[in-house]
């Protein structure tokens, strides 16, 4: 493991839909199976090993004229004093390391050929470029913002399902459920899973379980399907924007997107398309398992 001296948190500039960059090498980190190759910035959406639903960018990394293909990008935290590779049990711990200066994060490209060629200590420093797989990333971009929308269908279609009044709604005044159920989430490039928790906390919070399980949930997924495609349809003039307080590497960053007039935004550290309108028609498929407690919804770009 190497780490320069001069080593900041990354300019994580793939919030900006960045695809290339110019970067300094920062760290070098050393696994049996590869090398992560740290950079000052980076356009490579990392991995979070604490359980981000987005996978990490793929592409390529040229350092002194030799392409390297990078099979995996990932968060990379530093604790300051021991200058270690450290992993937070918890996204609290991790946020509130960084606001306090403890940790740094650092964007990983992970390369594993032609490992012989790299030596770790004379990297720090040297000038590289960073290239995405662009195509990797459109299709990740497409489902993920998918995924968004899917989420604010859901909600609407369970608005009537409360017993009393939520407090926490979403930005077009229905209960949200995506965020008080959700209990994990992952991206693919054509795809995504989204697993909610039926449970009795969800009940306490005024969710009715008995009309939630009479549902015919084949009849379910195809109005779901049908109500998403339609609003994919209807807002397709509609921009995505990310914004936030900065593009350091940890910042809060939220989705945002006009739908029937009325702007929703979402708390998000994705990539995302600039555009509705490039969005394909998509399938939603629910499976509610009774012994598990939890409804997992598959939703498919076409």
């Amino acid at each position: 493991m190497k780490i320069s001296n001069r080593t900041t948190t990354s300019q994580a500039l793939y919030y900006e839909n960045s695809t290339y960059s110019k970067a300094k090498i920062k760290g070098v980190f050393s696994f049996p199976e590869g090398l992560y190759v740290c950079t000052d910035m980076s356009p490579f959406h990392p991995e979070d090993y604490l359980g981000g639903d987005q996978p990490g960018d793929k592409g390529k990394i040229v350092i002194q004229g030799k392409t390297y293909k990078v099979e995996d990008s990932r968060i990379i935290i530093i604790d300051i004093n021991t200058r270690k590779n450290v992993f937070p049990k918890s996204k609290s711990a991790f946020y509130k390391g960084l606001q306090e200066g403890i940790y740094i994060a650092m964007i990983g490209h992970f390369i594993i050929d032609d490992l012989n060629s790299l030596n770790e200590n004379s990297l720090i420093d040297l000038d590289c470029e960073l290239y995405v797989d662009e195509k990797f990333r459109e299709n990740l971009s497409k489902t993920h913002t998918t995924v968004h929308l899917m989420s604010i269908i859901l909600n609407e279609e369970l608005a009537s399902f409360w017993k009393k009044e939520v407090d926490f709604k979403d930005d077009l005044n229905n209960p949200n459920f995506d965020a008080l159920a959700i209990q994990k989430s992952k991206i693919y490039t054509y795809y995504a899973t989204d697993v909610y928790r039926i449970g009795k906390s969800l009940s306490k919070k005024g969710f009715d379980l008995v009309k939630f399980k009479s549902l015919d949930f084949k009849k379910f997924s195809i109005e779901l399907s049908s109500s998403l495609n339609k609003l994919i349809d209807i807002n397709k003039s509609s921009k995505v924007s990310m914004f936030g307080d900065n593009i350091q590497l940890g910042a809060k960053r939220n989705f945002k997107v006009k739908i029937n007039d009325r702007f929703v935004t979402i708390p998000c550290g994705g990539t995302h398309v600039s555009s509705l309108s490039q969005l394909p028609k998509v399938t939603v498929d629910c499976f509610y398992n009774e012994e598990e407690k939890t409804l997992s919804i598959k939703t498919q770009l076409i």
